[in-house]
């Protein structure tokens, strides 16, 4: 069997290194033992482990003695077909939560901006009292409503008058 191959390379510590890489198209991935260092299950003379690994070919790539056949390799489609959708639910999940949360900071903005808004007539009412800028309601008829600007001070009695005068 001949393996086409493709060299990786690399400078470590000053000297060059090289690896094979094998064509992920044609060959599946090594298999080794899920604790402590191992040779790969395929015999292909790689082997790795929690600090070290080596081996003819990158003992992380694809492995020469693993090919594919066309039914694996249509299973491995399918298993990379419910992974993508698996990783794509989760980040709707996560893009539907981070919406939420705005929607939530948003309404904080709105509620922040309407009290600023209304802090702002309280200081400016508070500013034109202090300067004497504002208008005492007298009711005694020479008041026209029409032609005030600014603040302007009145009773709640004569307020609720007026308010039922526009109300009628």
């Amino acid at each position: 069997m001949v393996f086409r191959t493709k060299t990786d390379r690399w400078i470590e510590n000053g000297k060059e290194q090289t690896c094979d890489l094998v064509d992920p198209d044609k060959f599946g991935e090594h298999d080794y033992d899920e604790e402590g260092t191992s040779d790969c299950k395929h015999f292909c003379g790689c082997w790795a482990g929690p600090a070290r690994s080596g081996g003819p070919v990158n003992p992380f790539g694809r492995c020469p003695k693993n090919p594919i056949t066309p039914e694996k390799r249509m299973v491995e489609l399918h298993k990379d077909a419910r992974d993508l959708n698996d990783r794509l639910e989760k980040d709707f999940k996560t893009i539907n939560n981070l919406e939420n949360k705005v929607k939530v900071l948003l309404g904080k903005v709105e509620l922040h901006g309407k009290e600023c808004r209304r802090l702002r007539k309280v200081l400016s009412l508070h500013e034109s009292k202090a300067a004497g800028e504002y208008w005492v309601w007298q009711g005694d008829g020479n008041d026209h409503l029409e032609s005030l600007s600014g603040a302007v001070l009145i009773q709640a009695d004569d307020l609720r008058i007026l308010k039922e005068k526009s109300d009628a």
